[in-house]
């Protein structure tokens, strides 16, 4: 018996299909396959335990190009809702506000947009040598992080006005010198040295007795 080589029939030599037509096989077994040819505005379904079938469409309805079509389908996925305690569930994310992505915010498990971060940090605070300043930060827990900022109102040794200096809790703690925060669930503390705050100058790296009017100090706390 002789039989044609795999390979060697084309789409050339086939038997010419009609206009709009698509070869298939609706048998649910091997069998040879048949043409079929649609019609304007039908689309080709097949329900459960039934043969393929061609049905009309509203082509107005059906129109993939459209963009307002896929803005309707979208809107009947279902939402992601985050997690609250017992986990949430999958769906479509809540898009990103303007801004968003400058502020450097990312998607977190409750479904919002937040920094990577959470942080209390106070305004400028006077410098008053001696004195211990309570500060309710809010944040509910025990804060991760803590610190403070020298920011220099007007030029003082080497320092310029507006310069920030990541100050050193007790450079010169024997003395009296130095700041020192501390923070709890509840409060930030912030404590100067009775004798004042020494930094150290960017020139020779000498300590520096700041004047307390040259300075405000920002104590700030993360979770």
């Amino acid at each position: 018996m002789w039989t044609i080589d795999p390979e060697a029939v084309t789409f050339a030599k086939m038997h010419k299909l009609p206009p709009n037509a698509i070869m298939v096989n609706f048998t649910g077994a091997d069998a040879v396959p048949v043409a079929l040819q649609f019609t304007n505005n039908t689309i080709l379904g097949r329900r459960s335990n039934s043969a393929p079938q061609l049905r009309p469409c509203n082509p107005d309805a059906f129109d993939f190009l459209a963009a307002a079509n896929f803005e309707a389908m979208t809107a009947l996925l279902t939402k992601a809702f985050g997690d609250s305690g017992s986990g949430g569930t999958k769906g479509l994310v809540p898009a990103a506000a303007a801004g968003d992505t400058a502020a450097r915010k990312f998607l977190m498990a409750n479904m919002s947009y937040q920094l990577p971060y959470v942080e209390y940090r106070t305004g400028n605070l006077s410098v008053v040598s001696g004195a211990t300043t309570t500060i309710a930060h809010g944040l509910g827990v025990y804060t991760r992080l803590i610190g403070i900022d020298m920011i220099c109102a007007s030029p003082n040794n080497s320092f310029t006005a507006l310069e920030r200096i990541t100050a050193s809790h007790s450079p010169d703690g024997s003395n009296a010198h130095g700041i020192q925060i501390s923070a709890d669930a509840t409060n930030i503390y912030l404590t100067v040295g009775a004798n004042g705050v020494v930094l150290l100058t960017k020139t020779g790296g000498i300590n520096l007795t700041v004047v307390n009017s040259n300075f405000n100090i920002q104590a700030w706390a993360q979770l």
